[in-house]
């Protein structure tokens, strides 16, 4: 017999409501630029930025030796290695009472490993602004991320280009810091921006010389003990693996550079790539790395890569603006490449 009670209305599902959008102007801008710089250093390096930075920040007049740190060897590493100053140790020197306390904390605090800048000579990036180039050696990198021999101090480091490269991202950076306007960290982002762009070049323009590295008539030793010398017949793995931490390297300082971008509120100069993967992790660089990592190695990754053999951002001084009037036009950033590992712990 049919039942005579009325039907039962099914229940509604409430549909998954969806995730808010991270909200980046909630992270701390001082703190996210502090860290773009800082994640370079280990801890013999940290100890004496820890030593030096009241000094630098007490004074209006600082000496060089307020600024520069001593080399030292850390751990992965053939010879001693110092900490490149993003903002030129002469531009922090004059320009120091210009800046106020937090501005100058965040600039002192802009800092990359040596070994990590390595770039191709001859590259667009430093063609673009109409500064000569020497390619008579394939690749070079700031003292002494390079060298001829494994031996300590400065002597063997392969060095083309490296003042042309410095002076060109002074003269970049000494525009935002011109800027009356600016905001109170633009002058430390500006700086890591042309690092990121005048020397690390991306591991798939590196590779476009691969051959003349492993040709080379002179031996050619990266820092890193656990690859050692680059060059050579037999080296072809070692040179890949070199290019490969390279890249891991640079996609962690855009990764930090896109977060202190979108910080900022400057959004338009983040790509899309970066937006989506530090959303997910809710603005964690190490979280959004995993995810690059993770989408690297997928058959089916769900992000498009970046796969020229240059780097893909064009001259930063375009129409003389500083960082806060840069137009999307002018994105100084480029979207993300490729990487074998989701970082790398110097």
């Amino acid at each position: 017999m049919r039942s005579l009670e009325p039907p039962r209305k099914r229940r509604k599902l409430n549909p998954k409501p969806k995730s808010k959008p991270f909200n980046f102007k909630s992270l701390d801008l001082k703190q996210t630029v502090n860290e773009s710089g800082l994640w370079h250093m280990d801890s013999t390096q940290l100890g004496l930025l820890d030593k030096q930075r009241p000094t630098f920040l007490s004074t209006t007049s600082p000496k060089s030796s307020d600024i520069r740190i001593t080399s030292s060897t850390g751990f992965n590493q053939q010879w001693g290695n110092s900490a490149d100053e993003n903002v030129r140790t002469q531009l922090q020197r004059d320009q120091r009472k210009h800046m106020t306390r937090d501005e100058a904390e965040t600039v002192f605090n802009q800092r990359s490993q040596q070994s990590a800048l390595v770039w191709k000579t001859g590259s667009e990036t430093l063609t673009q602004y109409g500064d000569e180039s020497d390619t008579s050696e394939p690749i070079s990198a700031h003292t002494p991320g390079v060298k001829h021999e494994v031996i300590g101090g400065t002597k063997g480091a392969m060095t083309k280009e490296h003042g042309r490269r410095d002076m060109r991202r002074q003269s970049i950076v000494k525009t935002t810091l011109d800027d009356e306007d600016r905001g109170p960290h633009d002058t430390a982002i500006m700086s890591r921006l042309a690092t990121i762009q005048l020397m690390q070049s991306p591991k798939e323009e590196l590779q476009t010389v691969k051959s003349q590295v492993l040709s080379s008539k002179k031996p050619i030793f990266s820092q890193f003990t656990d690859i050692g010398q680059v060059s050579g017949k037999t080296n072809g793995p070692k040179f890949d693996s070199f290019t490969d931490r390279l890249q891991v390297i640079r996609e962690t300082d855009k990764m930090h550079a896109a977060k202190s971008l979108l910080a900022r509120g400057l959004d338009e100069l983040v790509p899309d790539t970066h937006k989506t993967l530090l959303s997910q992790s809710k603005g964690s660089v190490s979280g959004a790395m995993k995810l690059l990592h993770k989408q690297s190695t997928s058959s089916k990754p769900s992000i498009t890569f970046n796969t020229k053999p240059k780097s893909d951002t064009e001259r930063l001084d375009r129409r003389g603006r500083s960082l806060h009037r840069m137009k999307k036009i002018d994105r100084p950033l480029s979207p993300v490449r490729r990487v074998s590992s989701s970082g790398y712990k110097f």
